[in-house]
């Protein structure tokens, strides 16, 4: 059963849970679902082989009004009283809920995942811990804003990957709270690739909000539950720090307290996987090559980076970040020092390493802090401004790679 506090939420929010629950324990796929052990593989592979179509629940708004916590309180109720296992397929590539920001990904949760849930997570926007996907697309930013196609095409790919697995397991997909212009075009966009059964619109007066879904929804048997947003969070925390949180949680795990210079010490310490860029195609998120290879390794020193596996329909295998760049002793061949935490039974798939735009928070890792180790690339002089109301804040200007000429010479 999944673990931590039950979240105090509306008796609106509970009335549509509850008609959720009901389409999908009327399905009959779902109750099949229900008869099957979450550990017993065979089974459920033998149970997929219907035809019959899973439900498929959509929840949209606009970001604060709590898409992810109505999705979590869900999940738990759905995995507590009827079924074994769900699908959860999450397009919010700012605020993922189990990987770092920048991914789209489809998860199967089971009951017997035990999927741990921290005191207050329900209710703060915490996240869950990382949960391994069925399938992920690396899209290279925190916004779908910079490669809309890019993002529209992992949504297409990852649907498909739904539809082949055919698990009849229900579907949930949590979107963007990106609502106006581009952002309600793509969020009609993934209504009409999903075709849910269940539509839950969480929605404040007086908020923009341009989605317009009685002209979105095709099928007229679409199930569009309109709510209000639930209670507030007395304590919210900015979508940068979460965004952090999370990518200091994929690298260093939970068990490692936040706050600390755990994260810098590990950039500064791990010994890096030693990789030769002529094994590697380097493109960015829309499979072009960025630069001319000998200016290519001047963006990757220092980057966030998506593994990527071409043989595995592009499936994104894990983050990593370039420590340097180097040569080979014996040919001169450039050399790029990897650090990941993903096992090299995954990494030997790799053969594309994709250079979005997101940046490293190495602010946040080190700023007010001296670092505990060499790192030759970093400038990380501080300097402190006094602020609004005194408060002090780093200046993050003040922290700067620099790159030393020899290593780019041709």
């Amino acid at each position: 059963m999944m673990g931590g506090h039950e979240a105090v939420i509306t008796p609106e929010w509970e009335d549509a849970m509850d008609k959720v629950i009901t389409e999908i324990g009327a399905n009959p796929k779902a109750e099949a679902v229900q008869t099957v052990e979450a550990s017993d593989d065979d089974a459920i592979k033998a149970n997929s082989k219907s035809n019959v179509k899973s439900k498929r629940v959509l929840i949209c708004g606009a970001k604060g009004l709590g898409k992810s916590t109505f999705l979590r309180v869900l999940i738990r109720k759905l995995l507590n009283e009827i079924l074994n296992s769900c699908e959860f397929f999450d397009t919010d590539i700012g605020q993922c809920e189990f990987t770092p920001s920048g991914l789209l990904s489809l998860h199967t949760l089971r009951r017997s995942d035990q999927l741990y849930v921290r005191e207050g997570e329900i209710t703060t926007a915490e996240q869950w811990g990382y949960h391994e996907a069925d399938g992920c697309r690396f899209v290279g930013d925190s916004s779908p804003r910079i490669h809309p196609t890019v993002y529209m095409n992992g949504v297409r790919e990852l649907l498909d990957c739904h539809r082949q697995n055919n698990s009849g397991a229900p579907l949930l997909v949590n979107t963007h709270g990106w609502v106006v212009g581009m952002g309600a075009n793509l969020v009609a966009g993934i209504v009409a690739a999903v075709q849910p059964d269940i539509i839950i619109h969480i929605k404040v007066q007086g908020r923009p909000d341009e989605l317009y879904l009685d002209d979105m929804i095709s099928n007229k048997g679409v199930l569009l539950l309109r709510i209000n947003p639930g209670i507030p969070n007395a304590n919210p925390q900015s979508a940068a720090l979460l965004r952090y949180r999370r990518l200091v949680r994929y690298f260093l795990g939970d068990s490692v307290p936040l706050g600390t210079l755990a994260f810098g010490n590990w950039l500064s310490n791990s010994s890096p996987l030693c990789i030769r860029s002529d094994k590697l195609r380097i493109l960015d998120a829309t499979g072009k090559e960025p630069l001319p290879r000998p200016y290519i390794y001047m963006a990757l020193n220092g980057a966030l980076v998506g593994l990527v596996a071409s043989s595995i329909k592009n499936q994104c295998i894990g983050l990593g970040v370039v420590r340097s760049i180097g040569c080979n002793e014996i040919d001169g061949a450039r050399v790029i020092f990897l650090l990941t935490p993903e096992p090299y039974t995954k990494l030997e798939k790799v053969d594309t390493i994709v250079l979005g735009t997101q940046r490293l928070p190495l602010d946040l890792a080190y700023a007010n802090h001296r670092i505990q180790a060499d790192a030759p690339y970093l400038l990380t002089s501080s300097v402190e401004l006094v602020g609004v109301e005194g408060s002090k804040k780093a200046n993050r200007r003040n922290l700067k790679r620099f790159r030393l000429k020899h290593l780019y010479a041709k």
